[in-house]
């Protein structure tokens, strides 16, 4: 008898386990397909996760909420807590419904949609790894580019949230719940100026709280970062001439000459060079440094001539078409600096550093597929080291081009 006992409380807790899991799949279709609806939200969900990260919301919330750990679920039968974990991110779901209908004015879609959505995807009440993989990915690379934009934006100094250890610590969190799901982060502490961030799975790491050491890149990210920035670029009126200011703050700084170039002159992504990742490392190396670039320029557009970026959507369809564009938007206004940097009694004449640079982000702008990485002023001769390992020797108070 007791045995029998046992085992209808065992059929019990499993029908009960299994009705709360087709809860939660149901409500991540229903979170995905509103997220689906969001306007331009390449630039316009950047709103959502400053609001959530920037708040009290639990680390654990936000990594449900942004990262999805649906993987977890099918170990998670095995857990006596299951049914609150899988509670815990139901209402997690629901609550960012709830933002995005009052952030957007989008309500969440009619059950008899999502039903049919599940019935497409093959979602029975029994668990579908697979279909749970597809949902958690379709999370991930929903929030992972915005995620990624905000850190590199506000890591930058001068931008008014650099310094905010708070925030950066509960993004880095999130990314890492994103990069890393099957062991998703529960617990960020500021500790200094570091972040310490807390698994799962109980392993604990330390990570910078002020620089953007825990990004990721790839070619979608890549072509989105350049795409928005070239509507931004856009904006600007009479740009040959106003854009100056701008590129003169930034060659002029501390930014690496490969960043320089990235950001300036978007390399060809399709290059041999690039593409010979396992010989050279470089295309790894580009997606950082283009990622990193475009928040310093985002920035230094919005401080120095007042133009935001533009809440639109981006076509990433044609690489060759937005890279090609973001090199013709620069070309004039760099070749105008060189050409009035050399004339006798500019401010900028004796500036040797700064034309050598110029001219290496104008190399670049001409010759895409190997890009200039290094700049270097060697009495009044600029050397310009490109990614190939050529090296060009140029006048700096020659001909104007």
């Amino acid at each position: 008898m007791t045995r029998f006992c046992f085992l209808i409380s065992f059929v019990v807790v499993a029908v009960l386990a299994e009705e709360k899991l087709f809860e939660y799949k149901r409500e991540l279709i229903f979170t995905n397909r509103q997220l689906q609806q969001v306007p331009c939200r390449d630039v316009t969900l950047l709103k959502v996760v400053r609001k959530m990260v920037g708040g009290d919301t639990p680390m654990v919330k936000l990594s449900h909420m942004f990262a999805a750990p649906a993987i977890k679920i099918v170990p998670l039968q095995s857990n006596e807590n299951y049914e609150e974990e899988l509670q815990q991110r139901v209402d997690s779901e629901k609550e960012l419904q709830a933002i995005i209908t009052t952030t957007y004015d989008i309500p969440v879609r009619e059950e008899g949609v999502v039903r049919t959505a599940m019935r497409k995807m093959g979602l029975a009440r029994n668990v579908s790894r697979d279909a749970m993989l597809k949902m958690q990915k379709e999370r991930q690379e929903r929030f992972r580019i915005q995620i990624n934009r905000i850190i590199l934006r506000e890591s930058t100094p001068g931008h008014v949230y650099f310094g905010n250890v708070y925030l950066m610590c509960r993004l880095k969190g999130v990314l890492r719940s994103i990069l890393e799901p099957n062991s998703f982060v529960k617990e960020a502490e500021v500790v200094g100026d570091h972040c310490r961030l807390t698994f799962e799975n109980g392993i604990t790491i330390t990570i910078s709280g002020i620089s953007n050491d825990n990004t990721l890149m790839d070619p979608p990210d890549y072509l989105t970062y350049i795409a928005i920035g070239n509507r931004q670029i856009q904006l600007v009126s009479c740009r040959d001439v106003r854009l100056i200011p701008v590129i003169r703050q930034l060659v002029r700084g501390d930014t690496p000459m490969l960043q320089l170039s990235c950001m300036f002159a978007a390399p060809a992504l399709k290059s041999i060079v690039l593409e010979n990742d396992n010989e050279t490392g470089y295309y790894g190396k580009i997606l950082e440094q283009i990622a990193q670039s475009q928040g310093k320029l985002e920035n230094a557009i919005t401080a120095l001539l007042g133009v935001a970026v533009p809440e639109e959507e981006v076509d990433t369809s044609d690489p060759l078409k937005i890279e090609t564009e973001r090199r013709n938007l620069f070309r004039d206004s760099i070749k105008l600096f060189i050409n009035a940097a050399l004339r006798p009694g500019h401010e900028d004449h004796r500036d040797y550093n700064l034309i050598c640079r110029l001219k290496g982000i104008y190399r670049s702008i001409l010759h895409p597929d190997s890009i200039v990485e290094e700049a270097e002023v060697v009495g009044e001769e600029c050397h310009l080291k490109e990614m190939n390992g050529t090296v060009h020797v140029v006048s700096i108070i020659g001909e104007a081009i």
